[in-house]
């Protein structure tokens, strides 16, 4: 027997290429542990725009929450290849 759920997503590609440049930044500065607020500052736009790249990146990653997203898409992103926004 198995349990009612959501059917697996189909990957079309690496999450990455599912992101926009803003949205792949905002993921290489969360996956360095910073909260919103910081990435907020770092980028210079505001708390609630970070907000909603989190939310895209989450739905684009597959995770309902944020530790699960950095679980996640920490295995799929190349650690130096957003150096720059660092």
């Amino acid at each position: 027997m198995e349990l009612a759920g959501p059917p697996p997503r189909a990957d079309p590609g690496p999450v990455c290429d599912r992101l926009t440049v803003r949205q792949r930044e905002v993921l290489a500065l969360l996956l360095t542990g910073l909260s919103n607020a910081e990435i907020a500052d770092r980028l210079v736009v505001s708390v609630s725009t970070v907000k909603c790249h989190v939310r895209a990146i989450l739905r684009a990653g597959g995770a309902v929450n944020r530790a699960e997203a950095i679980a996640r898409l920490s295995r799929s992103v190349a650690p130096r290849r957003y150096d720059n926004v660092l």
